[in-house]
């Protein structure tokens, strides 16, 4: 077993010096390190409505015509409740568990979700990330591309264990949904946004645990994990001129 993970070089590790970090095979440096903590920090919105998060979805069956309030599906949905457009992306060839458009606030968002008790979970955020990084290439689509998954979100919620009557376009009227976007797309104000939304991380406890790097204190294993992932997640999107986010509980 120990020498299955070595060839397929499935570990990682972390140093003292927590500007370096070794993963899969390759060693990282990050210049800025500690330097910048306080930036990754501010990406961070607070949402208390997940703090009543039970689950990802909830509960569905072929007469559910929405997800149960609990799910966090429904409350990015109500996070975005004055949106033009939310659909739900999920399954299949997917963008994003939910894709946004914002006359207003001048945006097109991804937001990639993922439920789990408040832990800090350095595995549960390298999955969800891993996500959403894959995905920022779809983030500059072209109205072309776009149109060919029209036809995906005039369904209902449906996949290989799942059978709903939950429609995929969650807000908005489909009829208007291309005409939307393709004046959308030509505003040179709009920015493009991908948000991470997570139920298992808790800012405040980040907070005081990337203090203590900053004061050069020990702490557990997963914290510098979790400050390279975060630290990727924000570069990969920032190179491609996106803005990333994480929702997250208090």
């Amino acid at each position: 077993f120990q020498q299955i993970i070595v060839k397929k070089k499935a570990f990682s590790i972390c140093f003292d010096d927590y500007s370096y970090m070794y993963s899969r095979g390759r060693g990282y440096q990050d210049t800025s390190g500690i330097n910048q903590i306080d930036s990754l920090l501010e990406i961070f919105k607070v949402k208390d409505e997940l703090d009543k998060a039970t689950s990802e979805k909830g509960n569905l069956d072929s007469s559910s015509t929405e997800f149960e309030d609990s799910s966090v599906f429904k409350i990015v949905e109500n996070i975005h409740s004055t949106a033009d457009f939310v659909l739900c992306d999920d399954l299949g060839t997917e963008w994003a568990d939910h894709i946004v458009f914002d006359e207003q606030d001048k945006s097109v968002i991804f937001i990639h979700s993922k439920h789990k008790k408040v832990a800090n979970s350095a595995s549960d955020l390298h999955d969800v990330v891993g996500q959403a990084i894959k995905n920022l290439g779809y983030m500059w689509f072209t109205n072309t591309l776009f149109e060919k998954k029209k036809d995906k979100f005039s369904k209902t919620y449906n996949g290989t264990n799942v059978e709903s009557s939950v429609p995929r376009c969650r807000i908005g009227d489909l009829n208007h949904l291309m005409p939307f976007v393709i004046n959308l797309q030509k505003d040179p104000h709009l920015i493009r946004k991908c948000v991470i939304c997570c139920t298992f991380l808790s800012k405040s406890k980040l907070e005081k645990e990337f203090q203590k790097i900053k004061d050069g204190e020990k702490v557990a294993a997963q914290i510098p994990q979790i400050f390279w992932i975060i630290s990727s997640f924000v570069h990969a999107a920032k190179e491609m001129n996106i803005v990333p986010e994480i929702y997250c509980v208090a």
